[in-house]
């Protein structure tokens, strides 16, 4: 099996093993130090394997803290998403003889876009329309639905759009922190391509001592 065909978990574990195995074994250690790598480039490896865990720490953190996010979108814009239908179907009621004040507040056949920029400007003009107009008020009165319930409705949107842009800021930080990552996989990547081979060639005839450091292909 080839390293680089691995995930970058699965990588440094075995990075983890064959550096901390190589520093903590005083068979392995003076046989490696003859390729060039003693206890003090050794330290070297782990500090750049640290910096690699540190990242893909980071970098999973990150993404946990968008899907999180994401559901707290989803949830928020299906309550926006039905109260918002739940007087939309009260509105077709209220004016079904002025159709006018239904262009006013939008409320049309076929479904509104999905996109986040669309969706919030079709909805705030519903109950923005609804709250300036009495004689919409008016209209929606009649079937028990307040200037309060409108006010709600409108932080319920506003409330969506919040979400929405928390969870951007938060894709924007998982792919920064997947950018960082990579860069971090990369530098140990870089430096296990030339110590591994050479500690199984220092190790060559000694199978226990590879077996130890999990040394495989790479």
């Amino acid at each position: 099996m080839k390293i680089k065909s691995l995930s970058p978990p699965e990588r440094l574990e075995i990075y983890r093993v064959a550096i901390e195995n190589t520093i903590g074994d005083p068979e392995v250690l003076p046989e490696t130090e003859r390729y060039g790598y003693g206890l003090e480039r050794m330290n070297q490896l782990k500090v750049v394997l640290t910096n690699a865990q540190a990242a893909q720490q980071d970098q999973r953190a990150n993404y946990g803290d968008q899907k999180a996010a994401t559901k707290v979108v989803n949830t928020k814009r299906k309550i926006a998403d039905d109260e918002l239908d739940r007087l939309s179907t009260i509105a077709e009621r209220a004016f079904k003889n002025d159709p006018a004040l239904l262009h006013v507040l939008g409320v049309h056949k076929g479904p509104v876009s999905k996109k986040i920029g669309v969706w919030h400007s079709y909805s705030v003009q519903f109950y923005t329309q609804a709250l300036d107009r009495d004689e919409i008020k008016q209209g929606f009165a009649r079937f028990n639905v307040t200037e309060e319930t409108l006010q709600n409705g409108l932080q319920l949107v506003n409330d969506a759009l919040s979400a929405w842009n928390e969870r951007e800021q938060k894709r924007g930080r998982a792919q920064q922190g997947t950018k960082e990552r990579d860069v971090a996989i990369e530098s140990i990547d870089n430096e296990m391509d030339d110590f591994l081979p050479m500690a199984t060639l220092a190790l060559k005839d000694k199978p226990q001592l590879r077996e130890r450091l999990g040394l495989i292909e790479s």
